[in-house]
C-alpha cells in the first residue's frame, strides 16, 4: 500500500515537472513570438512613417510644381495678350502704310503731270523766241523740280514697301509666337490637371495609411504585452 502511494506521488511529481517544463517552453516561445511581433510592429511603424513622410514631400513638391505651372500659364496668357496688341498695332501700321503708298502715288502722278506741263511750257517758250527765254528758264526749273519730286516719291515708295514687308514678316512671327504661347498655356493647364490628380491620389494614400496605422496600433497595444 505504501509502495503504491510512493509510486503515485512519484508519477504526479514527474507529471508536474513535465508540465512545468512544457509551461517554460511555452513561455520561451511566447517571449520569442513577442519579440518578433514587437520587431515587426516597429518595422511596420517605421515603414508607414517613411511612407507618410514621402507622401508629405510629394504633396509639397506637387503643390510647388502646380503653382509653377499656374504662374507659367498666367505669364503665357499675359504674353499672348501682348502679342495680340502687337499684332493689332502691326495691322494698323500696315493700313497706314497703304494710305501712304496711295499718297505717294498721287505725288508721283502730280510730278508727272507737272513735268509734262513744264515740257509744254518750254516748247511754247521756244516758239515765243526772245520774249519766252525767261519763261523757258522757269519751265526748266519746274521740270527739274518735278523730276526730283518723282524720284523722291519713288524712293519713299521703295522704303514704304520695305517697311510693309518687314511689318508683314513681323506679323507672321507674332502669329507663330502667339500659337506657341497658346500651346504653352494648354500644356501648363494640362500639367496642372495632372498634378491635381496626383495630389488627390497622394491624399487618398495618406488617408488609407493613417487608417491602417490606427488599426494596426490598437492590437499592438493590447497583444504585444510582455508575457508574464
Amino acid at each position: 500500500m505504501q509502495t503504491g502511494l510512493t509510486d503515485l506521488v512519484s508519477q504526479v511529481r514527474q507529471g508536474i515537472e513535465g508540465m512545468t517544463q512544457h509551461v517554460d517552453r511555452v513561455a520561451v516561445d511566447n517571449q520569442t513570438l513577442f519579440s518578433q511581433a514587437r520587431l515587426q510592429a516597429n518595422a511596420l511603424k517605421a515603414t508607414t512613417d517613411n511612407i507618410l513622410q514621402l507622401n508629405e514631400q510629394l504633396a509639397q513638391h506637387t503643390q510647388h510644381t502646380r503653382q509653377h505651372a499656374l504662374n507659367t500659364s498666367t505669364m503665357a496668357a499675359h504674353g499672348e495678350l501682348m502679342m495680340n496688341d502687337v499684332h493689332a498695332a502691326m495691322s494698323d501700321i500696315s493700313g497706314r502704310t497703304k494710305e501712304m503708298t496711295d499718297a505717294i502715288g498721287m505725288i508721283e502722278n502730280v510730278a508727272f503731270q507737272t513735268h509734262i506741263l513744264s515740257l509744254n511750257a518750254a516748247i511754247e517758250a521756244v516758239r515765243a523766241g526772245e520774249l519766252g527765254r525767261g519763261f523757258a528758264v522757269v519751265a526748266s526749273e519746274v521740270g527739274t523740280l518735278a523730276a526730283q519730286s518723282s524720284q523722291s516719291a519713288q524712293h519713299i515708295n521703295v522704303l514704304i514697301r520695305d517697311s510693309d514687308n518687314s511689318v508683314a514678316t513681323g506679323a507672321k512671327l507674332v502669329k507663330k509666337l502667339s500659337y506657341s504661347l497658346q500651346n504653352i498655356i494648354s500644356s501648363a493647364q494640362g500639367t496642372g490637371t495632372f498634378l491635381n490628380e496626383i495630389a488627390d491620389i497622394s491624399a487618398q494614400q495618406t488617408q488609407h495609411i493613417c487608417r491602417y496605422r490606427c488599426k494596426t496600433d490598437q492590437p499592438a497595444d493590447v497583444n504585444l504585452t510582455h508575457p508574464r
